[in-house]
């Protein structure tokens, strides 16, 4: 089957449409997604959401496919069936939002509705957004596509979470296991340091490869950056996740805490237990620490800290409760 953007692909149709500016809040949306297959059949199914009105802008107006721009000042976070957009007023017709046409959402991807919601609220989440923002515009050179996979492995063979592909379109690909069975706030922090990976993967690219960064050397730019952790550790020394280390941490440490946060009672009879674990200080340091486990290869990873940051992360992953898409 062949993958789908989030809305210009999977022929999105957008059903009782009003406003959160309208008066009353927002209305349900019903999402209806057709596929058609090599073999000329078509296959349909939909979902419904409490939304039809998502923020995704600044100051809390959306950019329509009509590219005018809609007020929704109290818009909720999006649920389960949410799209991220807002069509005209009076349509029904496809409508395609210029911030996320580029995300491509493989078959598997569209099937599952807890990765769906994930998703979509890590496109209203501003870190995930600042770190794919290349990857978002309409006029952006490469796609992203998401995929879920069971029994994902990397190239040694061993078993891992998540892991991103220099392919064309750019590959994000999540375990199908630790989709369905870890909690939101420990997959986010997969996917926003897979997205990591993916950004970095199109800078590269849109130099021309990793032999046009020297071109960069003696600039203080993120291209310049690039360069210089390339030149230092190379592409078989993790040179990658070197920079996250020094650079990333902090953005998606937050972005993790940001998607916890919306699920409030989890978020804090969560941290409420942890205040009794050994190393843990508060909420901030303890979303670092959890970034931390995918960064154990690097050379200053704080090895004393191995078991503790392994036992943080395992705890985010099954002891929150917060596994099911909020609702309304």
């Amino acid at each position: 089957m062949v993958g789908f953007s989030i809305l210009a692909l999977i022929n999105a149709l957008l059903e009782t449409i009003r406003c959160c500016h309208t008066g009353g809040g927002c209305s349900q949306t019903t999402v209806t997604s057709s596929k058609t297959y090599s073999d000329g059949t078509t296959e349909y199914s939909s979902r419904t959401s409490g939304l039809d009105c998502v923020s995704i802008e600044g100051g809390g107006t959306i950019k329509t496919a009509s590219n005018t721009f809609e007020e929704c000042p109290e818009c909720p976070t999006p649920t389960d069936g949410g799209v991220g957009i807002l069509p005209p007023k009076g349509s029904t017709e496809e409508v395609v939002s210029e911030e996320v046409e580029k995300i491509v959402l493989d078959s598997t991807f569209v099937n599952n509705p807890k990765a769906v919601c994930l998703l979509n609220m890590l496109l209203n989440e501003a870190n995930f957004r600042d770190i794919l923002k290349n990857l978002l515009p309409e006029n952006s050179k490469f796609d992203v596509k998401f995929i879920l996979t069971k029994d994902l492995r990397n190239l040694a063979g061993v078993k891992v979470d998540g892991l991103t592909r220099n392919s064309s379109p750019l590959q994000i690909l999540i375990d199908l296991d630790i989709m369905n069975s870890a909690s939101f706030p420990y997959i986010a922090e997969v996917m926003i340091h897979e997205a990591v990976h993916a950004k970095l993967y199109e800078m590269v690219k849109s130099v021309g490869g990793l032999s046009k960064l020297s071109e960069f050397s003696n600039e203080e730019s993120e291209f310049g950056q690039l360069w210089a952790y390339y030149d230092k550790y190379g592409s078989q020394h993790g040179w990658q996740h070197e920079l996250f280390f020094d650079s990333y941490v902090d953005q998606i440490a937050g972005g993790v805490e940001n998607i916890h946060k919306l699920f409030p009672e989890d978020y804090i009879k969560f941290h409420q237990f942890m205040e009794g674990a050994d190393g843990y200080i508060d909420p901030t340091d303890f979303y670092k620490k959890i970034v931390l486990k995918g960064l154990a290869n690097t050379s200053k990873y704080p090895k004393l800290w191995d078991m503790r940051i392994k036992s943080f992360s395992n705890d985010l992953k099954s002891l929150s409760t917060a596994k099911k898409c909020p609702t309304n």
